[in-house]
């Protein structure tokens, strides 16, 4: 029963970080206009995908990209202290996803700063200083 459970958690955790990986590279080939989707196939996609250009910008993939490997090295943390690895390698791998917790945190700290500063920008009058 627990190499099922495990089977399912992997794919699961595949699953999830795929699609995350899929949608971030989707949204930016959509902004770069090197793909568009048409109203007729997918109706409800490009207001949802404007909405998240407007309010998240380019942080998207960076976002993903640190999702993903937050969560491919959580996994691999949770194999090796299931298969009780050396604890040498278990602390390099929690050290690592408090790294990506970290640059998490991090990365959206400085989006805040970058989009504080383009609205304070707006709000005196220049908008093209914002680009």
């Amino acid at each position: 029963m627990e190499h099922r459970s495990g089977f399912l958690e992997g794919l699961t955790a595949g699953m999830f970080g795929s699609a995350v990986g899929t949608s971030a590279v989707l949204y930016l080939l959509r902004q770069q206009q090197l793909v568009s989707f048409s109203a007729d196939s997918l109706p409800n996609l490009k207001p949802w995908l404007e909405w998240a250009y407007a309010n998240l910008g380019s942080s998207i993939p960076v976002f993903a990209g640190l999702l993903i490997a937050f969560f491919f090295t959580f996994s691999r943390l949770r194999r090796s202290v299931g298969d009780e690895r050396p604890v040498n390698e278990i602390v390099q791998l929690d050290h690592m996803t408090d790294i990506w917790t970290t640059l998490f945190f991090g990365t959206g700290v400085i989006w805040t700063a970058i989009g504080m500063r383009s609205a304070l920008l707006f709000a005196l009058g220049d908008p093209d200083a914002t680009t």
